[in-house]
């Protein structure tokens, strides 16, 4: 009784966001979007992945236990399949999928997106992009199944990824509604920011980092307390890539045209270690590469 009791309590806090019931306010101006920063927080559950690691998931934290925190970060590639990219993935024994963006804008695409990257395997921490719709999002949302949505981490209600001695601030959106596509695209002001920096510096002494959907403006502009030099990882700009930034692209679909050249689609892995983050190469699939390591400086 008491798991069926969670489970309707676990269902029904899925639409209090925005695309549920308009639960966040609209900003109107030049560049109109929807505040999804302050969105309600997650159900409070306890995950466990197949390598044992145990996730333990506050209203606003996502606790990882000590580090390294393995990653697979990758922005949406809607209509793709990812039959052969989730086996590579898989094979990297990943603790955590970041998606940043790029999710599409119609329910049923949204929702085989977040069937397949989900059914690799690891929890998913989703960061909507000012390209996406809340609206569909939050309905792909809820056509996902019980153990999928268990999950499926929100960034939108998420305010950090908390691993031994490193707090990443979880960043979805358009910097004061730049790049927001309309005005049911996710958006924020430096204001949104300032509880979820709070609640970050509580649980380290160390710098902040960010997983966040854009790198310009917001986030990290030199006004906000996080600072311009936040190490972090992006869906966009190429241009913000550089020492402990980097951007990722699509895990599907033809090669992509980043900074200075194209770039065959897949998923970026890293490590949160105690001494911040550290890229450790591309994981292509499979009929391609295994992986491809960083070049050596």
């Amino acid at each position: 009784m008491r798991s069926r009791v969670f489970l309707l309590l676990f269902s029904a806090s899925l639409f209090a966001g925005c695309g549920g019931c308009g639960g966040v306010p609209a900003r109107e101006g030049a560049r109109p979007y929807r505040a999804c920063l302050l969105e309600s927080g997650e159900t409070p559950r306890t995950l466990e992945t197949k390598g044992g690691r145990r996730i333990e998931i506050e209203e606003r934290l996502a606790h990882f236990g000590s580090a390294p925190l393995r990653i697979a970060a990758f922005r949406g590639a809607p209509g793709h399949a990812l039959d052969e990219m989730g086996e590579s993935v898989r094979e990297e024994r990943v603790d955590l999928l970041l998606l940043l963006g790029s999710l599409g804008r119609e329910r049923r695409e949204i929702q085989q997106l977040l069937e397949a990257v989900l059914a690799i395997g690891p929890p998913l921490l989703l960061i909507p992009g000012g390209d996406d719709s809340l609206k569909e999002l939050d309905r792909a949302i809820g056509s996902l199944d019980e153990e999928a949505r268990k999950r499926l981490l929100d960034g939108r209600r998420l305010h950090a990824v908390i691993a031994a001695e490193r707090a990443v601030v979880v960043v979805p959106g358009a910097p004061d509604g730049r790049f927001a596509y309309n005005d049911d695209a996710c958006g924020y002001r430096s204001s949104d920011l300032k509880e979820r920096i709070a609640r970050g510096k509580k649980h380290t002494s160390r710098p902040l980092a960010l997983f966040a959907w854009a790198a310009e403006g917001g986030a990290n502009d030199a006004r906000t307390p996080i600072g311009a030099e936040a190490e972090g990882i992006f869906a966009f700009p190429a241009a913000a890539s550089g020492p402990g930034r980097w951007t990722v692209g699509p895990i599907a679909g033809e090669p992509y045209f980043s900074g200075n050249g194209y770039r065959p689609a897949s998923a970026s892995l890293f490590h949160l270690e105690t001494d911040g983050l550290r890229y450790l190469g591309e994981i292509l699939r499979r009929e391609e590469a295994r992986m491809v390591r960083p070049a050596k400086p």
